[in-house]
């Protein structure tokens, strides 16, 4: 019979119950206290929004207009959208986008999403495995398209991991640049960490240029040590200089020359006490000058 096969009365209640509150999260959130508010953020951002990448993915391929390259970068824009990430860029540099890697400053979760943002859809991420357990959806999203280059301590020396990452560049199917975290860990303070040389080292051996990327703003979005979150952050960023390994004698000078770009750059975007009174007109100078443009 008919109605052998329809969905119960108390199937369709739980079924508008949940919408009902899903739509009330989701627009109610900010009116949430602040911890119970970093856990939604934080399933969100960690599984929810990653759970619905591929349907959301292969729907844009089908029936929208392409925009996503893969499951990743549509799980990018979503988080900006839940977040209400805007965006300003500071300068007049450009994105390199031939095969490159690119150096930026790891402050925050929010990095993630930010940065494959501002590298417009063209990089993959290089990742330490422990990210990959306390986010097991990170792989799930990744995979198949290689948007994080997964590694860990058995395959950190150079031996194995030089060798893993020409695989993973040379297979790469919708990037061709990788974002590293070259500090070698989170910094949230206003002098940067010293660079590590390995992955560096990497780039110069096989010719591939390294460009500056800086940003500020993505250390509120998610704060892990404070558990907060907020919404509605603007994110400054800049295109660094890109430096090529053909310009260098020795993967030493290489390094030195990117370390020293890396640190004038982060200087401007993040001034110690002593520099921000000098530091911070600087840049917004350099927005005036945009803006006079146009």
């Amino acid at each position: 019979m008919l109605s052998d096969i329809m969905p119960s009365n108390n199937f369709m209640t739980y079924l508008l119950g949940g919408f009902v509150g899903i739509f009330a999260l989701v627009f109610l959130r900010r009116k949430l206290p602040m911890k119970i508010r970093f856990f939604l953020d934080v399933l969100f951002f960690g599984y929810i929004s990653c759970a619905v990448t591929w349907p959301i993915f292969l729907f844009d391929r089908i029936f929208g207009k392409k925009r996503f390259k893969c499951p990743s970068f549509s799980w990018g824009e979503l988080n900006n959208w839940w977040f209400n990430i805007s965006y300003e860029k500071i300068g007049d540099g450009k994105l390199y986008d031939k095969r490159v890697m690119y150096v930026l400053p790891h402050r925050s979760w929010a990095d993630f999403p930010v940065h494959r943002h501002i590298c417009q859809q063209r990089a993959a991420h290089l990742a330490r495995l422990l990210v990959g357990f306390i986010f097991p959806t990170f792989i799930y999203m990744t995979y198949i398209h290689s948007t994080i280059f997964w590694i860990n301590r058995n395959n950190s020396k150079k031996e194995t991991l030089y060798p893993f990452l020409k695989k993973m560049y040379d297979n790469a199917p919708v990037t061709t640049g990788l974002i590293n975290y070259a500090e070698g860990t989170r910094n949230l303070k206003n002098t940067p960490r010293s660079l590590k040389r390995g992955v560096i080292y990497f780039a110069y051996i096989h010719d591939i240029p390294i460009q500056i990327i800086m940003c500020s703003g993505c250390d509120d979005i998610i704060n892990e040590k404070k558990f907060t979150t907020k919404y509605d952050q603007l994110i400054r960023y800049c295109y660094g200089p890109v430096v090529h390994p053909a310009d260098f004698d020795d993967k030493e000078a290489f390094f030195q020359d990117v370390k020293s770009k890396f640190e004038e750059l982060f200087a401007e975007f993040y001034p110690s006490d002593e520099q921000k009174i000098i530091e911070i007109p600087q840049i917004e100078e350099k927005k005036n000058l945009i803006e006079s443009k146009f």
